[in-house]
């Protein structure tokens, strides 16, 4: 009996531990072989440059690059469809290498269709947020009451980065009475505003105006983030 409870507490732990930070993608077991082959490209752009992933966004638009990829005579043909979320996942990269982690985050999982949630101190929006001027002014505004409810807006000039990602959002602040430390719950909908990165983007992104016209592969997706 003693076995069978610590077994059900190490996977109690682990579950909890995985729903601690960012979740977005689906587990291996339940992904479509789309979903898997894509993900397979994902991972061959971490590897790439800034002018190769320029280039390959160059190559899936129909632009010509002078190193553009060149297309094995034998190769296995793929939707075009495929061919832009590949694009679309390559500037999400080009996004990161520039420090815009979170926009980058939201526009991959946009491209997979997932729901961003994270629920941690150390996550890859909360570090960022609770030391944002924007969130900060909100605690501490009405700093009486335990239980707090409204929205807030990301300024560019205070994070390039929370602006182009969220921007506009939702919060709710509790915390027990007599702490002075508030838990505070953030949500979104992430629909990609084409007017609002296309300053960032054309940045990064030489052939923008070609990929920007292709958002169909874009999904709205829910963001939640607990602070």
């Amino acid at each position: 009996m003693k076995k069978y409870i610590s077994l059900l507490l190490i996977i109690m732990i682990i579950m909890n531990s995985k729903a601690a930070y960012g979740s977005t993608t689906s587990d291996i077991n339940s992904m479509s072989s789309e979903e898997i082959q894509i993900q397979k490209m994902e991972e061959k752009f971490h590897t790439m440059s800034e002018d190769e992933l320029n280039d390959y966004i160059s190559h899936v638009v129909g632009k010509k690059s002078k190193t553009a990829l060149k297309t094995p005579k034998k190769a296995v043909k793929i939707s075009p469809t495929i061919e832009i979320k590949y694009a679309w996942l390559a500037a999400a990269e080009l996004a990161k290498m520039k420090g815009y982690t979170c926009s980058a985050e939201l526009v991959k999982c946009s491209v997979y269709g997932n729901n961003y949630y994270e629920n941690s101190k150390n996550g890859l929006f909360s570090k960022k947020i609770s030391n944002n001027r924007d969130f900060k002014a909100f605690i501490n505004a009405d700093i009486k009451k335990n239980d707090k409810k409204g929205g807030i807006i990301f300024k560019k000039s205070n994070n390039k980065d929370l602006y182009y990602s969220l921007h506009k959002v939702s919060i709710i602040s509790k915390r027990p009475p007599n702490l002075q430390i508030y838990t505070s719950t953030i949500t979104d909908i992430f629909d990609f505003d084409k007017d609002k990165f296309s300053s960032l983007f054309t940045q990064l992104v030489n052939d923008w105006g070609l990929l920007c016209q292709n958002l169909n592969v874009l999904k709205p997706i829910d963001v939640k983030i607990i602070v």
